[in-house]
């Protein structure tokens, strides 16, 4: 994702979802999205134990409940990329755009005290600028 592609929260969070560490990928915050891989890795070996997959062992409470912290895990990661999506989306570029002239359009700069295109003279104020 380039750095003005605006990204999009509940995308990130759905990727995280599919695959631990995908949505940090899709936010290209690469060290985040292996640092989540290997944590989810650390507790899938140290917590999970090898269950025979005969006899239906898998779908057992004792087996349900050794996978909770791999799905609390999981769900925290994919809140994690939602936040920073969304922390990323509250700093885009176009909050800090520079004003438009109100009486031609162009965009200017805001240290002008008019319009070098059609002469307008404006006052700066907070938010914008506007005629005098």
């Amino acid at each position: 994702m380039s750095r003005n592609t605006i990204p999009r929260p509940w995308l990130a969070a759905a990727l995280d979802g599919l695959a631990v560490g995908l949505g940090h990928a899709y936010l290209g915050r690469w060290r985040r999205a292996f640092g989540w891989l290997l944590v989810w890795a650390a507790v899938a070996t140290a917590v999970v134990p090898t269950v025979p997959l005969s006899g239906g062992a898998l779908l057992s409470a004792d087996a349900l409940l050794r996978l909770s912290p791999l799905v609390l895990i999981s769900s925290v990661c994919a809140a994690d990329a939602y936040v920073l999506a969304l922390m990323r989306v509250d700093a885009s570029p176009e909050a800090d755009s520079p004003p438009d002239c109100p009486s031609c359009g162009v965009t200017i700069d805001p240290e002008l005290d008019f319009c070098p295109w059609c002469t307008t003279e404006f006052e700066t104020v907070e938010g914008g600028v506007t005629e005098r």
